[in-house]
Protein backbone atom coordinates (compact mmCIF):
# COMPACT_ATOMS: atom_id res chain seq x y z
CA UNK A 1 0.00 0.00 0.00
CA UNK A 2 1.31 3.45 -0.91
CA UNK A 3 2.04 5.95 1.83
CA UNK A 4 1.95 8.80 -0.66
CA UNK A 5 0.84 8.94 -4.25
CA UNK A 6 1.16 12.05 -6.40
CA UNK A 7 -0.17 12.36 -9.94
CA UNK A 8 0.54 15.20 -12.35
CA UNK A 9 1.79 17.55 -9.63
CA UNK A 10 2.51 21.08 -10.82
CA UNK A 11 3.88 24.00 -8.79
CA UNK A 12 4.51 27.54 -9.95
CA UNK A 13 6.02 30.47 -8.11
CA UNK A 14 5.05 33.96 -9.15
CA UNK A 15 7.39 36.93 -9.31
CA UNK A 16 5.72 40.21 -10.24
CA UNK A 17 2.83 38.19 -11.63
CA UNK A 18 5.08 36.11 -13.88
CA UNK A 19 4.87 32.34 -13.25
CA UNK A 20 7.98 30.22 -12.94
CA UNK A 21 7.35 26.49 -13.25
CA UNK A 22 9.09 24.62 -10.45
CA UNK A 23 7.41 21.21 -10.74
CA UNK A 24 5.81 19.94 -13.95
CA UNK A 25 3.57 16.87 -14.11
CA UNK A 26 5.44 15.00 -11.39
CA UNK A 27 4.19 11.47 -10.72
CA UNK A 28 5.54 9.79 -7.62
CA UNK A 29 4.58 6.90 -5.39
CA UNK A 30 6.24 6.07 -2.07
CA UNK A 31 5.52 2.66 -0.58
CA UNK A 32 5.61 1.72 3.10
CA UNK A 33 9.14 0.96 4.36
CA UNK A 34 10.68 2.31 1.15
CA UNK A 35 13.82 4.48 1.24
CA UNK A 36 13.63 7.12 -1.51
CA UNK A 37 16.27 9.68 -2.52
CA UNK A 38 15.32 12.74 -4.57
CA UNK A 39 18.27 14.13 -6.53
CA UNK A 40 18.86 16.95 -8.95
CA UNK A 41 20.81 20.18 -9.38
CA UNK A 42 20.09 23.30 -7.36
CA UNK A 43 16.79 24.86 -8.40
CA UNK A 44 15.36 21.64 -9.85
CA UNK A 45 12.47 21.50 -7.36
CA UNK A 46 13.77 18.93 -4.87
CA UNK A 47 12.97 20.92 -1.74
CA UNK A 48 9.65 22.12 -3.13
CA UNK A 49 8.65 18.53 -3.83
CA UNK A 50 9.72 17.46 -0.35
CA UNK A 51 7.68 20.26 1.26
CA UNK A 52 4.60 19.32 -0.74
CA UNK A 53 5.02 15.65 0.18
CA UNK A 54 5.26 16.65 3.84
CA UNK A 55 2.02 18.55 3.56
CA UNK A 56 0.25 15.54 1.93
CA UNK A 57 1.27 13.25 4.87
CA UNK A 58 0.05 16.08 7.25
CA UNK A 59 -3.24 16.53 5.30
CA UNK A 60 -4.07 12.83 5.66
CA UNK A 61 -3.35 12.91 9.39
CA UNK A 62 -5.46 16.05 9.82
CA UNK A 63 -8.38 14.52 7.94
CA UNK A 64 -8.19 11.31 9.99
CA UNK A 65 -8.01 13.27 13.24
CA UNK A 66 -10.94 15.50 12.30
CA UNK A 67 -12.93 12.36 11.48
CA UNK A 68 -11.95 10.85 14.85
CA UNK A 69 -13.57 13.77 16.71
CA UNK A 70 -16.65 13.64 14.45
CA UNK A 71 -16.17 16.88 12.54
CA UNK A 72 -15.48 15.70 8.99
CA UNK A 73 -18.62 17.47 7.74
CA UNK A 74 -17.28 20.74 9.20
CA UNK A 75 -13.74 20.46 7.80
CA UNK A 76 -14.06 23.58 5.64
CA UNK A 77 -16.19 25.68 8.00
CA UNK A 78 -14.95 28.94 9.44
CA UNK A 79 -14.22 28.67 13.15
CA UNK A 80 -16.70 31.45 13.91
CA UNK A 81 -19.52 29.30 12.54
CA UNK A 82 -18.83 26.33 14.82
CA UNK A 83 -20.73 25.65 18.04
CA UNK A 84 -18.97 25.63 21.41
CA UNK A 85 -18.84 21.84 21.41
CA UNK A 86 -17.43 21.77 17.88
CA UNK A 87 -14.76 24.31 18.83
CA UNK A 88 -13.80 22.10 21.77
CA UNK A 89 -13.44 19.10 19.44
CA UNK A 90 -11.36 21.20 17.00
CA UNK A 91 -9.03 22.02 19.89
CA UNK A 92 -8.79 18.32 20.66
CA UNK A 93 -8.05 17.49 17.02
CA UNK A 94 -5.26 20.10 16.94
CA UNK A 95 -3.69 18.53 20.00
CA UNK A 96 -3.93 15.03 18.51
CA UNK A 97 -2.45 15.72 15.07
CA UNK A 98 1.07 14.99 16.29
CA UNK A 99 -0.04 11.66 17.80
CA UNK A 100 1.12 12.40 21.36
CA UNK A 101 1.79 9.56 23.78
CA UNK A 102 0.03 11.48 26.55
CA UNK A 103 -3.04 13.72 26.32
CA UNK A 104 -3.52 16.42 28.95
CA UNK A 105 -7.10 17.73 29.07
CA UNK A 106 -8.13 20.60 31.34
CA UNK A 107 -11.92 20.50 31.91
CA UNK A 108 -12.62 19.01 28.47
CA UNK A 109 -16.39 18.95 29.05
CA UNK A 110 -16.72 21.98 31.32
CA UNK A 111 -18.88 24.21 29.10
CA UNK A 112 -20.45 21.56 26.92
CA UNK A 113 -23.92 20.10 26.68
CA UNK A 114 -24.37 16.39 27.41
CA UNK A 115 -24.16 15.28 23.77
CA UNK A 116 -20.96 17.22 23.01
CA UNK A 117 -19.43 16.18 26.33
CA UNK A 118 -20.18 12.55 25.56
CA UNK A 119 -18.46 12.82 22.18
CA UNK A 120 -15.37 14.36 23.78
CA UNK A 121 -15.20 11.73 26.52
CA UNK A 122 -15.83 8.85 24.12
CA UNK A 123 -12.98 10.17 21.94
CA UNK A 124 -10.65 10.31 24.93
CA UNK A 125 -11.72 6.79 25.95
CA UNK A 126 -11.00 5.46 22.44
CA UNK A 127 -7.61 7.19 22.37
CA UNK A 128 -6.77 5.58 25.70
CA UNK A 129 -7.73 2.16 24.31
CA UNK A 130 -5.34 2.81 21.41
CA UNK A 131 -2.46 3.30 23.85
CA UNK A 132 -2.49 7.02 24.68
CA UNK A 133 -2.18 7.99 28.32
CA UNK A 134 -4.92 10.46 29.27
CA UNK A 135 -4.74 12.84 32.23
CA UNK A 136 -7.71 15.10 32.68
CA UNK A 137 -8.69 17.73 35.19
CA UNK A 138 -12.34 17.87 36.16
CA UNK A 139 -14.65 18.68 39.02
CA UNK A 140 -17.40 16.53 37.49
CA UNK A 141 -17.73 13.01 38.91
CA UNK A 142 -19.37 11.68 35.73
CA UNK A 143 -16.38 12.86 33.69
CA UNK A 144 -13.96 11.32 36.20
CA UNK A 145 -15.86 8.02 36.00
CA UNK A 146 -14.24 7.39 32.60
CA UNK A 147 -10.85 7.08 34.33
CA UNK A 148 -9.30 3.97 35.83
CA UNK A 149 -7.78 6.02 38.67
CA UNK A 150 -8.89 9.26 40.30
CA UNK A 151 -6.50 11.45 42.27
CA UNK A 152 -8.28 13.76 44.72
CA UNK A 153 -6.51 17.03 45.59
CA UNK A 154 -7.30 19.23 48.58
CA UNK A 155 -5.49 22.44 49.43
CA UNK A 156 -2.74 21.64 46.92
CA UNK A 157 -2.04 18.14 48.24
CA UNK A 158 -3.07 14.66 47.26
CA UNK A 159 -5.88 13.83 49.67
CA UNK A 160 -6.46 10.32 48.34
CA UNK A 161 -6.30 8.11 45.27
CA UNK A 162 -9.21 6.01 44.15
CA UNK A 163 -8.90 3.00 41.86
CA UNK A 164 -12.06 2.50 39.87
CA UNK A 165 -13.38 -1.07 40.05
CA UNK A 166 -14.39 -0.83 36.41
CA UNK A 167 -14.46 2.03 34.02
CA UNK A 168 -17.64 3.48 32.63
CA UNK A 169 -19.62 0.97 30.57
CA UNK A 170 -19.44 1.22 26.81
CA UNK A 171 -23.20 1.65 26.57
CA UNK A 172 -23.53 4.11 29.44
CA UNK A 173 -24.50 7.57 28.29
CA UNK A 174 -22.61 10.69 29.30
CA UNK A 175 -25.17 12.62 31.33
CA UNK A 176 -24.59 15.85 33.18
Amino acid sequence: MSLIEVERLNKNYFTDGVPTGILRDVNLKVEENEFVAIMGPSGSGKSTLLHILGFLERKKIIEETVEMVGLERRLHYETSKLSGGEKQRVAMARALVNNPRMILADEPTGNLDSQSGGIVMDTLKQLNKKGHAVVLVTHESYTASYASRIIHLLDGQVEREELMARRIDEEKMFIK
